[in-house]
């Protein structure tokens, strides 16, 4: 498909949603259920324990994640008693926490419009390297039309300018019904990244996708594996391309696997952040490798953020460091030249990476075809990128040379 573009303003603060776990747990274990980072949690009338149990109710029906608390194990056990009369109970785990992280602080950036071709770019990352050279990507032919992108996440602002009547609001796993909006404003620059498509010169990554706004994080950008996990599976079952998860956590997370590689195993790519804790430290899901790409983070100068974890989980690093995109954070946005522009910040953190790769990631799957399958695609960016990130195995996303290398 051939770029249709409309000028866009897109300068957003960056939040990073950690996310990063190797895949040192190993596969998911079959029942009966065990704990994964939790066995040796002790539930008590003092301190009970809320628990994530992961049910498969019918032959083809997606395993569902649900939660209960215990205050004993004789609790517990009776309660996954109760489950595995619904279904088979594949995991129980302690229903783990968490977080959107931006790396602080926040730095309001005067506009200068167009953001992307202005000069010096603001929008620096969708230049050539040491940005992603989205540019010559678009000169290709390739935009994102025809793909869909999951943002599960804290929401999408449905009305914001840059991605007004581009995202389809989907279903809100915190408050329950469908997606109105973000209260918190993480999702709405992660998704200006990605696909950012508005009248005053910003762009995204891939301005021509759809947007799908998953909600899994509450108001204070943090949530459970539980939301995660069912964010993710709805997402793979209803026609995501890709699923962005700029958010994670710490610890062997037995439910945040299962989540991962049911979209893998139904072809849709998996794109999360490394985390923001500046080591090697394992998160999940982006360091369940093997089906997801663990997104680091760079600056403008094409070395490694240093916030950014670099575990051998790590598949590529992208554009993390003061990226300006669609911004919702109302006491946080910049001020513009009308008062329809106050809709613009900077942050970062490998949430903001984790979108560019997104972006990428679309673009591959509208050049390839809807088969073309996650392994490919990481195979494309992977082999197919810009230089090596100083001191560091993996390299730089280079959106120009996997889009003219793929599908070969």
């Amino acid at each position: 498909m051939r770029l249709r573009v409309r000028r866009a303003v897109v300068f957003s603060s960056v939040v990073a949603i950690v996310g990063a776990f190797v895949a040192a747990c190993g596969p998911p274990p079959p029942p009966p259920p065990s704990s994964c980072d939790g066995s040796s949690v002790t539930p008590t009338p003092a301190h009970p324990v809320d628990y994530v149990a992961v049910v498969k109710t019918g032959a083809s029906s997606a395993p569902h994640a649900t939660t209960f608390i215990a205050t004993s194990e004789a609790d517990k056990s009776a309660k996954v008693a109760q489950l595995q009369n619904t279904g088979t109970v594949l995991t129980v785990e302690p229903n783990r926490v968490v977080h959107a992280q931006t790396d602080p602080p926040f730095t309001p950036t005067a506009p200068n419009y167009p953001l992307y071709t202005n000069s010096p770019p603001q929008q620096w990352g969708l230049g050539s390297q040491p940005g992603a050279d989205f540019s010559n990507a678009w000169s290709q032919g390739e935009s994102g039309g025809g793909t869909t992108i999951a943002i599960v996440d804290t929401g999408v602002d449905l009305n914001h300018q840059g991605l007004v009547g581009r995202v389809t609001a989907g279903p809100d796993f915190v408050a329950g019904g469908t997606v109105t909006g973000d209260p918190y404003g993480h999702g709405t620059h992660v998704a200006g990244i990605a696909a950012d498509n508005d009248t005053l010169g910003g762009l995204g990554g891939a301005p021509n996708t759809h947007l799908v706004a998953v909600r899994v994080l509450d108001a204070n950008g943090s949530g459970t594996d539980a939301e995660v996990y069912n964010g993710i599976v709805w997402a793979a079952d209803n026609g995501a391309s890709v699923i962005n998860l700029s958010l994670g956590g710490p610890g062997c997370d037995t439910t945040m696997q299962q989540a991962v590689v049911y979209a893998h195993d139904h072809g849709v790519v998996v794109v999360a952040a490394a985390g923001n804790d500046g080591s090697t430290e394992l998160f999940s899901p982006a360091a369940y490798a093997k089906d997801v790409i663990a997104v680091a983070a760079t600056d403008s100068s094409g070395n490694l953020a240093p916030f950014s974890n670099y575990g051998g989980f790590v598949a590529i690093a992208a554009p993390g460091v003061g990226v300006v995109s669609t911004c919702a954070f109302s006491d946080r946005c910049i001020q513009g030249n009308k008062p329809s522009d106050t809709a613009y910040g900077q942050l970062s953190g490998t949430s903001m990476a984790t979108p560019f790769v997104s972006a990428a990631a679309a673009l591959l799957k509208e050049q390839c075809g809807s088969s073309f399958s996650p392994d490919s695609v990481k195979h494309e960016l992977q082999n197919h990128a810009g230089p090596a990130v100083p001191g560091y195995a993996f390299h730089r996303l280079d959106a120009s040379l996997a889009v003219g290398a793929a599908c070969g």
